[in-house]
Order: C-alpha cells, then sequence, then structure tokens
C-alpha cells in the first residue's frame, strides 16, 4: 500500500527526536498512539502484550530494553500494519504532512503567529512532554506537558543562580507584550535568568513594566508584635 510505504520511508529517516527540525515525528506519534490503543495499558505507558518485543525487558539493560519488534509473530506483523495505515490515514486527513518538520505541525497559536513547539506526548517516552491533540493542520495549543520549569545551580556567592521559563509565557492578554514572549525563548531553547535578590527584582520590574513599582511585594518578618521589612541585600 503506497501510504505504508510512505509512511515507513519517513520513519527510516526519522532522526527519532522531537526537535522542531525533526522531520517524522508526527508518523510515530500517530503510530504509536494506534499501538497503544490496541494492546497498550491505560494506566501505564507500556505495551501489554509480551509476544510484540524481539528483546524483552532486562532490568539489567533498562535504557535498551524492551526493543525490536519480533516480525516472527504474524499477529504483530498485521498489528504493525495496520497501526502505520491508521497514523497515515489520521495525518493526511488533518493534513499534515509526514515529513514536515516537527516545528511546522506543533506550535503555540499567539495574535496570528504560530510558535513552534519542541517536544512530544509523554505517552511514547520523551522526557519534554508537551500533549496537544491532531486537529487540521497539526498539533495546535499544546494543553500539557512542560509549563514552568526552573534550574538551580550554586557558585561561590551567597545567591543561588536560577533559570527558568514559563513555556505558554506570563500574560493571557493578546494585548501584552508578555502574551508569548516566553514562548518564543522556550521554542529556541533558551533561559530566562531569574533575579533572586530584592533589588534585582525592583530593577527588572521597573524595566519590564515602567510605573510599575509594586510589582514585587516587600518580604516582611515579624519582631517583637511588629513586623519589619528585612534588610536589603542588593
Amino acid at each position: 500500500m503506497e501510504i505504508l510505504d510512505e509512511a515507513c520511508n519517513v520513519l527510516s529517516a526519522w532522526d527519532r527526536r522531537v526537535n522542531l527540525d525533526s522531520r517524522g515525528a508526527q508518523v510515530f506519534s500517530e503510530y504509536w498512539a494506534a499501538l497503544r490503543r490496541a494492546i497498550g495499558s491505560q494506566f501505564q505507558d507500556v505495551i501489554l502484550d509480551q509476544s510484540f518485543w524481539r528483546v524483552d525487558f532486562d532490568p539489567a539493560q533498562p535504557l535498551i530494553t524492551p526493543r525490536g519488534v519480533d516480525a516472527s509473530v504474524p499477529s504483530t506483523v498485521d498489528l504493525v500494519g495496520r497501526s502505520l495505515i491508521s497514523a497515515g490515514e489520521r495525518l493526511r486527513s488533518n493534513n499534515v504532512a509526514f515529513d514536515a518538520p516537527w516545528g511546522e505541525v506543533q506550535f503555540l497559536e499567539r495574535n496570528g503567529e504560530n510558535i513552534p513547539i519542541h517536544g512530544g506526548a509523554g505517552t511514547m517516552g520523551v522526557f519534554g512532554a508537551i500533549s496537544a491533540g491532531l486537529s487540521d493542520g497539526g498539533y495546535r495549543n499544546p494543553s500539557s506537558g512542560n509549563s514552568y520549569i526552573q534550574v538551580v545551580t550554586w557558585d561561590e556567592s551567597d545567591c543561588p543562580i536560577a533559570d527558568t521559563i514559563l513555556t505558554h509565557s506570563q500574560s493571557t492578554d493578546p494585548a501584552s507584550p508578555h502574551y508569548g514572549d516566553q514562548t518564543r525563548e522556550y521554542s529556541a531553547k533558551r533561559w530566562v535568568r531569574f533575579p533572586l535578590l530584592r533589588g534585582r527584582y525592583r530593577r527588572r520590574a521597573n524595566r519590564r513594566y515602567p510605573g510599575a513599582r509594586r510589582v514585587v511585594p516587600t518580604p516582611r518578618r515579624r519582631t517583637q508584635g511588629r513586623w519589619r521589612a528585612p534588610p536589603d541585600t542588593t
């Protein structure tokens, strides 16, 4: 079948990633979803049919097992073929090219701009989990997955070093400049350095939100029945 041949050819060239320039991730996404519907667990991201894999799970090699499809089992070969055809039909019916770059297929819409989003369904083992249902034109406006991400480290100073990102951006107001700014940063795999000291908060707030003098509330502590602000540690 022509649709099966095209799906196989695209998958054979796929880099097995869900980066913006990966081609074929959409085929695997729909193929894996079809397999899970047929022989997967509704509670775990695993294949329940132990005859499916050529090499079964080995606790001593958890990163590379199970692996391979056991083509000696006729029912497995039939299931794989039907799942690939189902994947191709779903993509075609939603006008998604099999080999389109992932960044053109999965995106977040912001004021008429399609911001490409890397990552994929956690149900197929993607660590950078992004969940979006297939609709006409691709996987629009992910509804779950990576949201607020923060990584922290330390150096010889007194202040931790924190990088953060809010994948859907901070504002829900389409007129705000912060409606899609961090989404673009996430798309480009860039971080936002978090200002941890109070003076840095104020300077950044005044720079990004001119006139907003109370964007960041002053922390307070109680001393002998009265409240007072802690000393500025800038």
